[in-house]
């Protein structure tokens, strides 16, 4: 085959690009089912916060490299800015070890800067974390909590420091989460505040998405947008995965997940796209399962 030249797609990603990626994905993994075309449309261009930024590499018609980041707002050191969140990388057997993945990557970002991205983060496994420190200088920011438990994973009441890194959800863009195809979402409320969930696959345990406080008026709204949300099951075994400085764990049911469960670890990595050098500071960075595809 004949190789031609990394592609830029700006704007609205056609549907034939998008089918092309779907092949690439489930030829490198088989078994990640979800990745059909309606999930890669809602994904990339769906999203009210913009169209993914992404660069592929074609071999005739077929797509052999593909790297992409949707755009993401966050409030980033007490202000609020437009960012990236890096979701996919996937390049073909065939053609590993070409320098596909730096080459992609960097290019993604200087697109995004032209359009007011001042930052990439994203979650990575142990091989994609070594990668994005060693080859596109990502911060290795700290490995996720993880944990398992039962009830509300309870929050401060006190005034906690402002966070130097929180992903902003309003309306649109907590509707637009909401309506992820083939996911199924639960809320369970009390006086202090909204908890989101998703069934895991495993049988009898969920995961809170996010939690919102009684002030919270866009998850209602959000939710009167995509229809009646069911509660959870009584009991259910919950699993907690994020950072978080206002939880509590002193004195309730959740213990670590012991590292032989875990798939990979999972780890925040960070990239400041600016000239200032910013770095994150693990204890006052919140994340949640809600702020990255992965429920």
């Amino acid at each position: 085959m004949v190789l031609a030249s990394t592609i830029q797609k700006i704007g609205s990603l056609s549907n034939h690009e998008l089918v092309r990626v779907k092949e690439l994905m489930l030829t490198v993994w088989p078994k990640a089912a979800f990745y059909t075309f309606e999930y890669l449309d809602w994904l990339y261009r769906l999203n009210p916060a913009g169209t993914a930024e992404t660069f592929n590499v074609w071999a005739g018609d077929s797509i052999i490299a593909h790297y992409a980041a949707i755009p993401i707002v966050a409030n980033l050191f007490g202000h609020e800015e437009r960012g990236l969140l890096s979701l996919n990388t996937v390049v073909h057997p065939d053609f590993q070890g070409k320098g596909y993945f730096k080459s992609l990557a960097l290019s993604t970002y200087e697109e995004a800067k032209l359009r007011n991205a001042s930052f990439v983060f994203g979650i990575g496994n142990a091989q994609s974390t070594l990668l994005g420190q060693r080859l596109l200088k990502f911060q290795k920011v700290s490995p996720l909590t993880v944990k398992l438990g039962l009830g509300n994973v309870r929050r401060k009441t006190e005034p906690s420091a402002l966070p130097c890194f929180q992903v902003k959800w309003d309306e649109k863009s907590l509707a637009w989460r909401l309506n992820r195809p083939d996911a199924e979402y639960r809320v369970t409320s009390n006086s202090s505040g909204t908890w989101l969930w998703r069934n895991t696959g495993t049988y009898g345990i969920y995961a809170e998405m996010g939690w919102f406080s009684t002030e919270a008026k866009q998850l209602k709204s959000a939710f009167s947008q995509v229809g009646t949300m069911p509660t959870i099951t009584p009991n259910p075994v919950k699993l907690w995965i994020g950072l978080d400085q206002r939880c509590e764990w002193a004195g309730y049911r959740y213990y670590d997940l012991p590292e032989r469960f875990k798939p990979s670890p999972l780890n925040l990595v960070f990239k400041d796209l600016t000239n200032l050098n910013r770095v994150l500071v693990p204890e006052t960075t919140r994340i949640s399962l809600l702020d990255f595809d992965a429920y």
